[in-house]
């Protein structure tokens, strides 16, 4: 079974548009993409974004170790990776992780390493610190990135919390 997302990174990125590419550095090296989900009769396209989201969760849920073993995708398999998954209506943060994800995977074309769900004993554990770990080429180096999502109304508080939380993750890991 192919265990790479990104024969669907086109597919998932369609239905977004991309509305700024804001520069926060001279050399581009540093920049924040703004999209927004495509618009149908005066209402953003929930349907699109549903359906481009099923094909992506085996790769969130699931270590691509764990799909490579397969050889098809199997009930079970899809049932396995579900399964780590919190119900949206109590856990409304893990819909925001795996929109995360997929941009990481779509328009960074950033592989998942590694991502909490694979640490969680069950769907209702919690694991602390990034949600995820991506790695990204850049020239002749890798880059490993290490991500949370918030979900805060107010845009700088929003900003503020994900900028604390990455401060607080390099000050532990630089103590060790």
């Amino acid at each position: 079974m192919d265990s790479s997302f990104s024969s669907d990174s086109n597919e998932f990125l369609s239905i977004f548009k991309e509305i700024d590419n804001i520069e926060l550095d001279s050399n581009w090296e540093k920049s924040l993409k703004v999209f927004m989900l495509q618009i149908d009769s005066k209402d953003f396209d929930y349907l699109s974004l549903k359906e481009k989201l099923l094909n992506p969760i085996l790769w969130y849920s699931l270590s691509r170790k764990t799909l490579s073993e397969q050889k098809t995708v199997s009930v079970s398999t899809v049932k396995k990776a579900i399964s780590k998954i919190r119900d949206y209506l109590s856990n409304t943060w893990e819909l925001w992780e795996y929109l995360l994800y997929c941009f990481l995977e779509s328009d960074l074309q950033a592989p998942k390493i590694l991502s909490k769900l694979e640490l969680k004993t069950s769907p209702n554990d919690y694991v602390k610190w990034a949600d995820g770990v991506h790695y990204k080429k850049i020239w002749d180096d890798y880059v490993l990135l290490f991500w949370e999502s918030k979900t805060i109304i107010e845009l700088k508080k929003w900003i503020d919390s994900a900028l604390l939380s990455i401060y607080d993750f390099k000050k532990l890991n630089q103590k060790k």
